[in-house]
């Protein structure tokens, strides 16, 4: 009857509660789990872990874009001077979505110096593409996630992003091996950067624009927002802060491109205005090509990247420039660090063999 429910009420029991709290556990358990199988994975090679470096000190972290990406390679510095670094940079990273990227990896990482590519300034929006937005944020330390998320997505793509599962049960279908091997040890060799062995055939015959470097003007206002707040995020944290503007085949006559190509060297120029305000430097390559023998037709595999050969004069011009205006450690004879030695000898096999493949297309 009605009163003997009201007379017994339910007694909440010590194992009635563990019980309970086991289920949730488990609940949450296997959520993370099928989450993480379920993520897509095809950024991760550009994201560093902490289970990859334990002990060791990233001295250096690249970030930005694909331009960034295709441009720094981490164990050609090693090799040359010893220097830590990562190559943090994605495709596609609007300055918006670099400014929690790099306090992730200021917060994880305390390098002595962020070199960041302004490529993106010309986007205007806080929003870029949400594919590359994901693997940004799939893998950063909650909090940034969650400020990041907040601040950049729009409101209806919340839950994709807050709770990947939703998003990720399509994947199902689509799984590989690599989705459930969670092998972190397997640190790639490239130490994030991506290279590519062929030639650009996109800008042959067209005539490259460069402009003057007193042509300024002051990008998309949330472009500047988010530079800034990169810049303060450095000085806050003592990290120095490089800025770079990597050379791509700047012309009107580029068919399809992202965006009009028309004032981005403008942009580029401001840069050095801000660069000197905030006591950053900045190495805009668009006005030293010449003389580090950067070659328009050699040296991209198609108007926007550089190909292994390009990627390999920008490195040692920003090995050269790092190791002169930076004071940072050499750490080739440090037993701590063995493993990139080890990796140097695994990374120069992957080129030979991919230069081998390059010469055989031919």
């Amino acid at each position: 009857s009605m009163c003997s429910l009201v007379n017994h009420p339910k007694k909440f029991t010590l194992k009635g509660v563990l019980q309970t709290l086991v289920g949730i556990l488990v609940f949450v358990i296997i959520f993370c789990v099928v989450s993480e199988i379920c993520r897509d994975k095809s950024g991760d090679r550009y994201i560093l872990t902490p289970e990859q470096t334990s002990e060791q000190q990233i001295e250096v972290i690249f970030a930005g874009s694909s331009h960034m990406n295709n441009a720094a390679y981490p164990l050609m510095l090693w090799e040359k001077y010893g220097i830590t670094s990562y190559n943090h940079a994605q495709s596609g990273q609007i300055l918006p979505v670099s400014y929690y990227a790099c306090k992730d990896a200021i917060e994880l990482y305390h390098p002595k110096v962020l070199a960041l590519d302004v490529y993106m300034l010309y986007h205007a929006k806080k929003t870029g593409n949400i594919t590359w937005m994901h693997q940004s944020f799939d893998r950063m330390s909650f909090s940034n996630r969650l400020q990041g998320i907040l601040d950049l997505i729009p409101r209806e793509q919340w839950k994709e992003f807050l709770v990947p599962l939703t998003l990720y049960h399509a994947r199902w279908e689509s799984l590989l091996e690599r989705d459930f091997t969670f092998d972190k040890s397997a640190l790639d060799v490239n130490r994030g950067c991506s290279m590519n062995f062929t030639h650009a055939t996109d800008i042959t015959g067209l005539t490259l624009q460069i402009a003057d470097a007193s042509e300024k003007i002051e990008p998309p206002e949330i472009a500047v927002e988010y530079l800034t707040r990169i810049a303060e995020l450095c000085q806050e944290t003592g990290t120095e802060l490089l800025l770079v503007a990597l050379p791509y085949f700047t012309s009107d006559e580029v068919a399809e491109t992202t965006h009009n190509m028309s004032k981005d060297q403008a942009y580029f120029n401001w840069v050095a205005d801000f660069a000197a305000e905030y006591g950053a430097n900045y190495i805009n390559y668009f006005h030293i090509v010449d003389e580090i023998g950067f070659n328009w037709y050699e040296h991209l595999f198609n108007y926007s990247h550089m190909n292994y050969w390009g990627g390999c004069v920008i490195t040692e011009h920003l090995g050269e420039y790092l190791h002169t205006h930076y004071d940072l450690e050499d750490y080739r004879d440090d037993p701590l660090y063995e493993n990139w030695n080890e990796d140097l000898e695994r990374f120069h096999q992957s080129i030979e063999n991919s230069l081998q493949k390059a010469a055989d297309a031919q």
